[in-house]
């Protein structure tokens, strides 16, 4: 099962080495990173936000990336009350 930074990585269309590479981390360690090996340092998660274009939500969690992706879940009312609501 892939897990929220596989699915960030894959999302911003780069293979784990061009991430690697743009996080400034050796690729072995990314792979650690997202087989759940090991927990990625803050410098780390700051990069991957920027590059992969995720909030720090998604990357703690795995919830939908953007507000575009909230919005194609339901109606603008079901996003605000999951938005803001959780529920």
């Amino acid at each position: 099962m892939k897990n929220q930074f596989t699915r960030a990585r894959e999302g911003a269309g780069l293979s784990q080495s061009q991430a690697a590479k743009l996080i400034g981390i050796e690729q072995r360690r990314l792979a650690h990173i997202e087989n759940g090996d090991r927990t990625p340092e803050s410098f780390v998660q700051e990069k991957m936000m920027v590059i992969y274009d995720v909030s720090y939500g998604y990357l703690l969690t795995g919830e939908p990336r953007t507000f575009a992706d909230h919005l194609a879940d339901g109606t603008p009312e079901d996003v605000i009350k999951g938005i803001f609501f959780h529920g």
